[in-house]
């Protein structure tokens, strides 16, 4: 990340899903961990 990039809409809204993405994925492998175990 050499530089912030200017803030536009469609970047926020892919990070919005990415960082959605990443919780419920963290969420998926929390629980996989507990459940399958």
């Amino acid at each position: 990340m050499s530089g912030m990039a200017p803030k536009s809409p469609l970047l926020e809204k892919i990070l919005k899903y990415v960082a959605y993405i990443c919780y419920v994925w963290l969420v998926g492998g929390i629980i996989v961990k507990y459940f399958v175990n």
